[in-house]
């Protein structure tokens, strides 16, 4: 049931997605960008799907691939990333939409009135694509719906199985 759930995910929101940028390329087209994966000890952009680390211009990408397409890229490169590479870094992952900054928004209003005084940013692209830079400026983050909902069906998973594993007294 879970891999049905799974697969009509995929196939729903892979056809909704519409970039012609990094996001949405394949793996043979990220190490023709890229060259080649390197082992690292980072974890993966996002759990349960193909990951891949590269090194490029003193930069670590990592790169979350679901059906052969890319659809979370976290570019860090040891130190902060000021603006100007923030915005090198959105103009090349524009696609055929364009950004927008918008409010972070939190899962809770604590979290929703932090994002809105402290120095995290995010951005929505009308191509339906996400940013988003941490408090900490150490990292950017790009990606498609799909990788959000691949997160949340992952997690919703996750739980149910530690639930299931709980024996029944």
């Amino acid at each position: 049931m879970v891999k049905t759930y799974f697969g009509i995910l995929m196939f729903f929101l892979a056809g909704a997605l519409n970039c012609d940028a990094r996001l949405d390329e394949s793996e043979q087209q990220s190490e023709s960008r890229y060259g080649k994966p390197v082992k690292s000890s980072l974890g993966p952009a996002l759990e349960g799907v193909t990951n891949h680390v590269y090194n490029y211009q003193g930069w670590t990408i990592r790169a979350a691939f679901v059906s052969n397409k890319t659809v979370r890229i976290i570019y860090s490169k040891g130190s902060i990333i000021n603006a100007d590479e923030q915005q090198a870094i959105l103009n090349g992952e524009q696609g055929n939409g364009s950004w927008r900054q918008t409010i972070l928004a939190g899962k809770d209003i604590n979290s929703t009135i932090t994002g809105m005084f402290v120095k995290s940013r995010q951005w929505k692209n009308s191509n339906g694509n996400t940013a988003f830079v941490p408090i900490s400026l150490s990292f950017v983050t790009v990606e498609t719906p799909l990788a959000i909902a691949f997160e949340q069906a992952w997690k919703d998973e996750q739980a149910r199985r530690k639930k299931a594993a709980i024996p029944k007294f």
